[in-house]
């Protein structure tokens, strides 16, 4: 049947054709030829953009195509708006969200429209931030009270840290969070789970910036600025959102003085500084992957992430406003003061080298000098001979000691140290104290304007030991050597002394805290059950200047650790340093009852004794504990049956990750200190070395002082890393 209609239809219309086309007759006007309806027509959702996309097939013959549109599905002739010469794909922007478009599309030639083709539909949205966070990017150690993983939480804020869709976090805690929840096994109410690796998505407003935190079980919290979303966007937070997102809130915190808690301001910039951000910590990225070919790496940047990285290891979220100037410069930033991102990429600081520097008793002349050594102990170097406890601030120059020089030893034999300053790889150092001032421990302040130090004034005409008369009290002054003061003043003094109380006896092993405002120190005091024994406790003291002068005076003396009120008995505590944060005090110290025996000891800087705590290490003695400038490190002296020897320990479990061994050939190892500078250690000329720069020593250590005999003398230089081509700057495999 249907072929047959088929050909009735043919001729049918053949024989109108002819009839049509035929002379004489009455001559009738030709019928006009619509195009067909276009198919193929899709409308498509533009990812949360505002838009929405229409396709169609092309249609033979068409000169143009017309797209029609309406906003209900009964839609008429009447209520359709028209779009003429609309050309597929066509993206039709502007569009409400939560809307559904229709669409119609008709071919045009010279003789009008067309046949209208199938409408298609296509509902609009909000955009969408959708992402991932996994602890495992964080790069954290963490200590054993800390999860090793565990997302439970992904929370959205506005720029202002407020929920942009209008909950009340106060009242209602978590309405702008996304949780993972399992049911209950006794209720089965839904109960937020934690997860190692987590993916979230939130639908937000159009045309805004936006703040994602992670918050994980262990009490850390990440972060990271969005955009202004226009559409779809992926985010993930991680370390390096992180550390963007802290650039940006330090940078305009300590340059424009931004409110951190209210980054609103920014918002017509968020963008520009975003990617400024972002472009900073790529090439931080890139420095890590090679330290030798990215030299274009900032130290700003890095001492804002080993900031993000030391307070998730200490079970804490980042906050912005934790992160000033004196923060930075503990952390690597040097001693600058906050630089804007356009410095940031347009006059790159390389990242500091780590090195720490140390006290040497040497086991074939029993003299002491000091030195520098980088984190390999393949490079390292003397600074003075017949000198103690150096100290080189974070980002530091110079280096402080003190040392004696031989018109300073008196007839008897007897010599008063002085402390001595210079410049990091210079050959002479100046004598800043005045020659009736015996010095000990000096330290630098944080932007190295000042240096703290243990002193004890001496008669320099008497023939005996100089410091048997007075205890050690804590003396400041400006490292031009101007300022000079005395900032305690105990007169506690031994009535039949020792000679080993008399070197120890008073207030002294000092350091500064990060701010550069307070100076923790050990204090030796006499015990109440023995008049002529010692205990030892840890102090601290603000300095501030005294008047208009360039003195100082000292305010807040507070005992931050109690010798006679603590839960592990009595005590000498001995070498306070501060953690690169400011939160705690490090220091050794040792048991007396039933024998002296050095540990480590930590305490909060608040002096709050609950907090004491300590890594024991039986058989070994342990002493002068010093953190790393990004805080996850602690260097100390370890004497043991088999010999002296420096170790480093992961600050956050107590795990011994580096033994350095007995690499300088000494009787004793005295106050290792971690430091970080922009200078690196290279052999002099003359000097054999390997390929990758180690010195080529035969026989016996040739590391020793001038007063040996050895003819490998000083074989290295301490210079600053711009100044050194082909040096190898990597560090250690631990580090």
């Amino acid at each position: 049947m249907k072929t047959i209609k088929l050909k009735v239809s043919f001729f049918l219309l053949l024989l109108i054709t002819l009839t049509s086309c035929g002379g004489g007759g009455g001559g009738g006007t030709p019928e006009v030829q619509t195009l067909p309806a276009p198919t193929g027509v899709l409308a498509t959702e533009g990812a949360g953009d505002g838009t929405v996309m229409v396709n169609w097939d092309s249609v033979s013959g068409a000169d143009s195509y017309t797209l029609y549109w309406a906003t209900a599905a009964d839609y008429t002739a009447g209520n359709l708006t028209p779009i003429h010469n609309a050309i597929s794909p066509y993206v039709h922007a502007g569009r409400n969200d939560n809307v559904t478009y229709y669409y119609v599309v008709v071919a045009v030639d010279g003789n009008g429209e067309g046949d209208r083709s199938v409408a298609a539909s296509a509902t609009t949205r909000p955009p969408r931030i959708s992402g991932q966070t996994a602890m495992e990017q964080l790069q954290i150690t963490y200590t054993n009270s800390l999860p090793a993983g565990g997302v439970y939480a992904i929370c959205l804020y506005d720029l202002a840290w407020e929920d942009p869709n209008g909950c009340d976090t106060t009242t209602e805690p978590g309405c702008n969070c996304s949780f993972v929840t399992e049911p209950d096994p006794g209720t089965g109410d839904p109960v937020a789970v934690l997860t190692n690796e987590r993916s979230f998505e939130f639908e937000v407003t159009r045309g805004q910036a936006y703040i994602i935190v992670a918050e994980y079980g262990g009490g850390q919290a990440f972060a990271a600025i969005t955009p202004t979303v226009a559409r779809d966007i992926i985010q993930n937070i991680n370390i390096d959102s992180e550390t963007a997102m802290n650039l940006i809130s330090v940078v305009e915190l300590e340059l424009n003085g931004v409110d951190p808690a209210d980054l609103s301001p920014l918002a017509d910039r968020i963008d520009e500084l975003l990617t400024k951000a972002n472009q900073t910590v790529d090439r931080l990225n890139l420095f890590f992957s090679d330290r030798n070919t990215y030299r274009d790496a900032d130290r700003f940047v890095e001492a804002v992430r080993n900031f993000a990285i030391d307070r998730a290891n200490q079970g804490s979220a980042v906050f912005v406003n934790e992160l000033d100037g004196p923060t930075i410069r503990a952390y690597g930033g040097g001693t600058g003061e906050v630089r804007t991102l356009d410095a940031l990429l347009e006059s790159p600081l390389t990242p500091l080298n780590p090195h720490f520097t140390f006290t040497r008793e040497s086991s074939t002349d029993e003299f002491f000098d000091v030195a520098m050594s980088d984190l390999e102990t393949v490079r390292w170097d003397y600074i003075a001979d017949m000198a103690t406890s150096p100290h080189i601030a974070t980002g530091g120059t110079k280096v402080v000691y003190t040392g004696v020089e031989a018109s300073y030893v008196n007839s008897g034999g007897y010599y008063v140290q002085g402390v001595y300053v210079k410049d990091l790889g210079a050959d002479n150092a100046t004598r800043i104290t005045p020659n009736d001032l015996h010095c000990l421990t000096p330290t630098l302040s944080p932007d190295e304007s000042k240096i703290i130090f243990a002193g004890a004034y001496v008669d320099l005409t008497s023939i005996v030991q100089p410091n048997l008369e007075l205890p050690f009290n804590i003396f400041v002054m400006n490292t031009d050597g101007t300022g000079l003061s005395q900032l305690t003043f105990d007169t506690e003094f031994p009535s039949n002394p020792a000679s080993e109380t008399l070197q120890l006896f008073g207030n002294y092993y000092t350091d500064w805290s990060p701010d550069g405002q307070w100076v923790t120190f050990a204090r030796y005091t006499l015990d109440a059950a023995s008049a002529d024994d010692m205990i030892s406790g840890i102090e601290k003291l603000r300095v501030v200047p005294a008047g208009t002068g360039t003195g100082y005076t000292a305010t807040d003396r507070t005992l931050v650790f109690d010798t006679d009120a603590n839960v592990f008995g009595t005590f000498l505590g001995i070498s306070p340093s501060w953690s690169t944060d400011g939160s705690e005090i490090w220091f050794a110290a040792a048991t007396v009852v039933p024998e002296v025996d050095y540990d480590i000891y930590i305490i909060d800087a608040s002096g709050d004794t609950g907090t004491l705590r300590h890594y024991p290490k039986p058989g070994t003695q342990e002493a002068n504990p010093s953190i790393s400038h990004d805080g996850r490190f602690v260097v100390y002296a370890e004497a043991t049956g088999t010999g002296p020897a420096l170790k480093v320990m992961n600050r956050y479990t107590g795990e011994v990750i580096a033994d350095l061994g007995d690499f300088a050939n000494a009787t004793h190892y005295y106050y290792p200190r971690f430091t970080a500078t922009d200078a690196v250690m290279v052999a002099v000329e003359g000097v054999d070395t390997t390929s990758d720069g180690t010195v080529i020593v035969e026989g016996d250590d040739a590391r020793t002082t001038s007063t040996s005999t050895s003819s490998y003398n000083y074989y290295r230089e301490i210079i600053p890393a711009a100044n050194s081509i082909g040096i190898n700057f990597n560090v250690t495999s631990w580090y």
